[in-house]
């Protein structure tokens, strides 16, 4: 765990790769219908039956694609931002 922690604090800009991470793995379940995605549990954390009721299980996941798409916009804005920052403190 250290590990994981030192290389995040040596070179941030990495991060941004957990994002992307992120990002894709919404946009695959939601287009593959992974039930953990669309199926709630006991609503203590987040419970998305309130919006499956009003708008349908279809909607809420085209709702997860545009999450997932914003997730991998801002990795990737993470990505070239700290690479430009790592590049600007060398010179």
């Amino acid at each position: 765990m250290e590990s994981i922690q030192e290389l995040f604090q040596s070179s941030p800009k990495h991060f941004g790769f957990v994002i992307i991470g992120l990002g894709l793995l919404l946009i695959i379940a939601a287009i593959l219908k992974w039930k953990w995605l669309t199926e709630g549990g006991d609503g203590k954390v987040f419970n998305d039956t309130w919006f499956i009721g009003m708008f349908g299980k279809k909607k809420l996941r085209i709702l997860y694609v545009v999450i997932g798409s914003i997730l991998i916009l801002i990795g990737i804005a993470w990505f070239f931002i700290h690479s430009q920052l790592e590049r600007i403190i060398e010179d």
